[in-house]
């Protein structure tokens, strides 16, 4: 949808194929939390609000590729190729 994506996180083709710096998704009531390779929306992680309809940097994000998002009680659980959050 053309209201949910942004530079740098839609996908592209590459050879023919869609490819997406998109590699964790995580949907939380209203929110959903995207995490991979890119720097657009955020540092490799980015909240989508679908209230305000804006992306928004969590934190300074991390220095390198968020694989996997989950949720754990009240806080969002990151895992990746990083050593900074």
């Amino acid at each position: 949808d053309d209201k949910f994506g942004a530079p740098g996180i839609d996908a592209i083709q590459n050879n023919g194929f869609p490819t997406s710096p998109i590699m964790a998704t995580l949907l939380d009531g209203t929110k959903i939390y995207v995490g991979g390779e890119f720097n657009s929306a955020g540092n490799n992680i980015a909240l989508w609000d679908t209230q305000t309809g804006q992306w928004k940097q969590m934190g300074t994000g991390t220095n390198g590729v968020v694989n996997v998002l989950r949720k754990w009680k009240d806080y969002i659980v990151v895992g990746g190729k990083f050593t900074l959050a």
